[in-house]
Order: C-alpha cells, then structure tokens, then sequence
C-alpha cells in the first residue's frame, strides 16, 4: 500500500506542478515524497519514482503525439539514426522514469541517513 501511494502521489504532484515549473521539477516532486517514505529496502522507492515519472512522461509524450499526428515525434527519430516515433516515446518514457527514480531513491537514502532504522539487521542487509 505504501508503493502504490508513493506512486500515486509522485504522478499526481508532478502532473500537477509540470504546468508551472520547468522539466526538472519532476526529480524534485520525488525527492521530497520519497523523504517520507521508509522502505527496508530502497530499491522501493526507485521503482515507485521510475513508474511515476515513466508513465507520466510517457503518457503526455502519446498525447502530444497525437495532437501532431506523429510528425515530430517522427522527425525528432529521423534525427537520432532514424529510431522513429515509438522509439523516441520509448526514450522519454526511460529518461524520466531514471530521472525521477533517481530523485525518489535520493530521498528515501537521505531518510534512512537521518533517522537511521533501531534494527540493526536492516542496516547489515
């Protein structure tokens, strides 16, 4: 349940606030959920960011798509040893799913350094 809440509220604040701020708004939304966040292991809360961001990404990239019929996605293809539209989808979606997984699991380690977990197996493994 924690996972899916993260997920939840990582996807809706960044939709919300990539109306306002620029691009990289999207790592500092999952830094701060994943500062409240505690997880035994942080891998959690990496793939709790990477599939906020991803599926984000992703899903405004399909729509923008859409709305130009696939033509620049194409062209924006052609430019890169011709990967074309679906790969140029599929490269946004990776980019931000590292960018904010990457901002989610900053704050999940800082939580941890912070208030270190009382058991100490936890820290071992």
């Amino acid at each position: 349940m924690k996972f899916f809440s993260q997920f939840l509220i990582t996807g809706m604040l960044a939709c919300s606030l990539q109306l306002f701020f620029p691009w990289w708004a999207l790592v500092g939304v999952a830094f701060v959920v994943g500062l409240f966040y505690s997880y035994r292991h942080s891998f959690s809360s990496f793939l709790a960011g990477f599939l906020a961001g991803g599926l984000l990404w992703s899903g405004y990239a399909l729509y923008l798509n859409w709305l130009n019929m696939g033509v620049l996605a194409g062209r924006m293809g052609d430019l890169f040893q011709g990967i074309g539209s679906t790969g140029i989808l599929i490269a946004t979606a990776l980019i931000a799913g590292i960018m904010c997984g990457l901002g989610a699991l900053t704050g999940s380690l800082l939580r941890r350094t912070i208030f270190p977990p009382k058991d100490l197996d936890a820290v071992q493994s």
